[in-house]
């Protein structure tokens, strides 16, 4: 994750009052669509709640998106080449209260609580991002509430001693850095993989040959 993005989750993160926050910065990019929507969404996702279950006190996300490219040749001749635009997602709900919420359970194999995420949209649409993130804080949430029923099931019927605190308090850092973007000359490379394989043609011995190189940014 670049220190783009990452300036995003911390300002973000801070919207909640819980450990380790502090108040939205004051000079985030209003204009970026991927800051506007995480903000947005993150403030809807503080208001969940559902009858009888817990609310969240803390929750985060992630937006990153990425370019690469990749070539390889063998003996001379180009064999593959690809890359592209990709992006991603993913989201964090803790619910109940920093002593006691639904992560370090590994009945419920939320022991590590990764979240919920999966692929986003790749391009700066707002509303196709908030969309997705509505999707996963909606999935996240609910198997937040079903974990720490478990977990204070389980605690209620075994006699548990020196339980330490689920969450601490940490000290909050904010970076924020242009956006990286990919240059590659692509026939420079795709000429330089088929040239060095191409060296291995005076081996009659070498029935087997890889020249290749891979380039991403993400952010």
């Amino acid at each position: 994750m670049s220190a783009r993005r990452l300036a995003a989750l911390a300002a973000l993160v801070a919207a909640l009052s819980a450990p380790g926050t502090a108040a939205l910065a004051q000079d985030s990019p209003d204009a970026d669509p991927i800051f506007r929507a995480m903000h947005d969404e993150m403030e809807r996702a503080k208001t969940l709640s559902m009858p009888k279950v817990e609310k969240p006190y803390w929750l985060s996300a992630y937006v990153n998106d990425g370019d690469s490219f990749s070539c390889s040749a063998s003996f001379g001749s180009l064999t593959d080449q690809g890359g592209g635009h990709s992006a991603s997602l993913s989201t964090n709900i803790r619910v109940g209260a920093p002593d006691l919420d639904q992560t370090n359970f590994s009945g419920d194999f939320s022991f590590f609580s990764s979240g919920f995420g999966g692929g986003g949209p790749v391009e700066p649409d707002y509303d196709a991002l908030r969309q997705a993130l509505w999707l996963s804080f909606d999935g996240e949430y609910k198997g937040a509430t079903e974990a720490i029923a478990k977990k204070r099931a389980w605690l209620t019927a075994n006699n548990v001693k020196d339980r330490q605190p689920d969450f601490g308090p940490a000290k909050l850092t904010e970076v924020l850095q242009p956006h990286a973007t990919l240059t590659v000359d692509k026939a420079k490379w795709e000429a330089t993989v088929r040239k060095v394989s191409a060296a291995f043609r005076d081996f009659p011995g070498v029935y087997r040959c890889n020249a290749g190189m891979a380039a991403s940014v993400s952010n």
